[in-house]
């Protein structure tokens, strides 16, 4: 075998430094999507002026660098969570920041570490609850169309019910009936309770609206205990839940007969507008008269039929019905021939007393004796 000559060997890709963190980072986002970091939070800082927060977690003999966008670290949830010396748990995705060549994660939730735990305990009351059939479609009770009153549960203090009034005051005017209670802290649970047994009696309170305003996982903490979902099922009037922000889904609004996302929506649920009453009593008026047009239409069928086979009984009536006309026409003639009778009569006799009144006589002898004197 003849041997050619020597190919030279195949040259090293040469990468820039651009195009190798680019395709780092797209692998990185692309593989690490979604996924959970738990740590210590660390040199937690944030930008003055973007209000993007910078921290890392912390393991021992491991760090990882975090951002988290302005947008996710307003939300309160996220706020509360997030501390100096707090473990966390992170959820976003990794990627490579090209301009400082660090790696790094995006950071769109975060949670107490031990919130795990609580979801958990959270997930298995819920599975309970739906076991006994609290949480079923058919138990959901209907609201009433205009409740002779709304009873509303909630903090005092909190944004949630001057909502809930500001959107009262342009419906339908019914009475308002506020149970204040505590909604977050280690009291909200006993506090939630006692205001719902309070306003179960006021008989004049025909729906209740459960809610509070937006929150961390540990404020809504309240709603996903047990005796206020089961405090919510034994409630004898229907009852409306708006708890917290309307991506929050807790305990208390799978058990409660309506779910609103807002306060202001749970208000306009309650009670409907005055335009509304009188469309639904127009449309009720119309149904009731065409419901009776069509019972008098079938009444009249029905009397048509009826009388359409009642050919027989005129028939067995007509002779002496006609009998009876003549009888009565014939005593119509005798009756009026007597009284003809007794009118002649009477004229006569009228004029039989005239001749012979007193007046008359004297009247013919004064005109005799007039003649005797003009003689």
């Amino acid at each position: 075998m003849t041997g050619g000559p020597r190919q030279p060997s195949e040259e090293p890709r040469v990468w820039r430094i651009a195009d190798l963190l680019r395709q780092v980072r797209r692998q990185l986002e692309g593989e690490y999507r979604g996924i959970w970091v738990e740590g210590e939070v660390v040199g937690l800082k944030a930008h003055p002026t973007s209000g993007h927060r910078y921290f890392e977690l912390q393991d021992p003999g491991a760090k990882l660098p975090c951002v988290m966008w302005r947008s996710a670290a307003r939300i309160p949830a996220a706020a509360a969570a997030l501390a100096e010396g707090k473990r966390v748990r992170c959820h976003g995705h990794l990627t490579l920041w090209e301009g400082g060549g660090r790696f790094q994660m995006i950071v769109d939730r975060v949670e107490p570490a031990g919130a795990g735990d609580i979801a958990a305990r959270i997930e298995e009351l819920k599975r309970r609850l739906q076991a006994e059939g609290l949480t079923a479609t058919e138990r959901k009770r209907p609201l009433p169309p205009v409740p002779r009153a709304v009873g509303v549960v909630t903090s005092p203090a909190g944004a949630a019910l001057h909502d809930v009034l500001k959107v009262l005051a342009r419906r339908v005017p019914v009475p308002v009936v506020v149970a204040p209670c505590a909604v977050q802290g280690e009291e909200a649970a006993a506090s939630i309770v006692a205001a719902l047994e309070r306003i179960g009696r006021r008989p004049e309170v025909d729906v209740v609206i459960l809610t509070r305003g937006g929150g961390s996982a540990q404020d809504l903490m309240a709603f996903n205990t047990e005796v206020v979902a089961r405090a919510v099922a034994a409630c004898p009037v229907p009852v409306i839940s708006a708890v917290g922000h309307e991506i929050d889904v807790t305990v208390v609004d799978l058990v409660s007969d309506l779910r609103a996302a807002t306060p202001s929506e749970a208000a306009e649920r309650a009670v409907p507008t005055v335009a509304a009453v009188a469309e639904r009593l127009a449309w009720v008026v119309g149904r009731s008269a065409r419901a009776l047009r069509q019972r008098l239409t079938a009444e009249g069928r029905a009397l048509d039929r009826l009388r359409a086979r009642l050919p027989t009984a005129e028939r067995l009536v007509g002779p002496p019905a006609q009998a009876l006309d003549g009888t009565l026409e014939r005593g119509h003639r005798a009756l009026e021939e007597r009284l003809e009778r007794r009118r002649r009569a009477l004229e006569d006799l009228r004029r039989r007393l005239a001749a012979a009144h007193p007046r008359w006589r004297l009247a013919q002898q004064r005109g005799r004796l007039a003649t005797l004197r003009s003689r």
